[in-house]
């Protein structure tokens, strides 16, 4: 089968994140007989035709104008290439495919809506633009079965239009969970907080280093580490200096995956200050290493962490809030201990096999339904 997949980026992006790890993870996972082009927007230094063991990437558009160029490029090109199933895997703004391919299924990929969030990305025009042809666009997939990562992600959705197709497949994790007598033994013997992830706003890192800021006036031998890179460290970086945090966080800037999974495996605690999450990729991988994670109670974040089981939610914006669960999971052995187990448990039942199972499923019911369609 021959098939399509669009997304603003791919998995080599600077930028990428939880959405392209999400479509990469899948397609690694896809059936023998797909054949896969992948079209993504150039970025600085990249190759314009990429090929990787499970899919071929081509650049063909501006990071700005994908949402105009693509449709274009389709009605020019794309109708040609006899594809028998595309995937919108929306990202930005979206494509609005189903308003203008007809000959194939479409399956369209949700991770979470921007909505407001936009405004602490992008200067207000943009953010503008961006946020009002989100919200038309969406409008286009009313019909079309479309597919979100998680619970909060169909709620949203259904609060803007009445989709008729919705449902959930979610996003896994690739490595196995370890034993809780493992994790014990490689845990830092200090208490050690991480945040890991991109340095945006919208991920709202100041709060993790004020939150740092106040726990380490109670509890000076608390270390904390930021692993990520993006816009905001040197203004990051700033704030830590104008706290008096240098002694006790350390910026680790990009990891791969190896320092990451070490790093997860000494972390007692992972905190997520994100104002939007579609799911939380990052929390899985914490819990399957047996960390428990403390987050703002937002959409996405509600579904990845169990509140009081693996994790702990906390009032959206409040840093006082992370600082007392953060500081109860440090200071209560047992509880840590219980977060931890149940942690690993939680995590088992997401790794990427299973979920590309369920994805390939889905996508065989579709394309039977289109086909079928078709015929009546």
């Amino acid at each position: 089968m021959k098939v399509l997949v669009v997304n603003w980026r791919d998995i080599f992006h600077p930028e990428a994140g939880g959405a392209e790890v999400h479509i990469h993870e899948l397609l690694k996972r896809k059936p023998p007989d797909w054949e896969v082009d992948f079209l993504s927007a150039r970025f600085h230094g990249c190759q314009t035709l990429e090929k990787t063991p499970w899919y071929t990437i081509y650049r063909l558009f501006s990071n700005f104008f994908l949402n105009f160029s693509f449709f274009w490029w389709w009605q020019t090109q794309g109708k040609q290439k006899s594809y028998d199933l595309v995937i919108d895997d929306i990202s930005k703004i979206p494509l609005a495919t189903p308003w203008y391919i007809k000959e194939v299924p479409v399956v369209a990929l949700m991770h979470h809506i921007h909505g407001k969030s936009l405004y602490t990305i992008l200067p207000w025009y943009l953010a503008t633009y961006v946020f009002l042809m989100e919200r038309f666009f969406l409008r286009a997939y009313v019909r079309t079965p479309l597919l979100a990562v998680s619970p909060s992600t169909t709620r949203e959705l259904q609060k803007l239009y009445p989709y008729q197709k919705l449902s959930v497949v979610y996003n896994g994790v690739s490595l196995a969970p370890i034993s809780f007598e493992t994790k014990i033994a490689e845990r830092e013997k200090v208490p050690l907080v991480v945040y890991l992830g991109r340095l945006k706003s919208y991920k709202r890192v100041d709060h993790f280093l004020r939150m740092a800021h106040r726990i380490h006036a109670s509890h000076p031998q608390v270390k904390f580490v930021i692993a990520g890179q993006g816009e905001e460290r040197e203004k990051l970086e700033k704030l830590s200096k104008d706290l008096g945090l240098e002694g006790c966080v350390e910026f680790y800037g990009f990891i791969d995956e190896e320092a990451k999974q070490a790093l997860l495996r000494r972390a007692w605690v992972m905190v997520l200050p994100s104002e939007k999450e579609g799911w939380g990729i990052v929390v899985i991988e914490a819990n399957a290493l047996g960390t428990p994670v403390v987050a703002y109670e937002i959409p996405g974040l509600k579904d990845s962490i169990q509140h009081g089981n693996t994790g702990l939610l906390v009032e959206n914006g409040s840093i006082e809030a992370l600082v007392k669960a953060v500081e109860k999971l440090l200071e209560e052995s047992s509880l840590w201990e219980e977060f931890s187990k149940k942690a690993l448990e939680w995590a088992a039942r997401f790794h990427w096999d299973e979920m590309a199972r369920d994805f390939y499923a889905r996508i065989g019911e579709i394309v039977e339904e289109f086909h079928g369609r078709k015929t009546l």
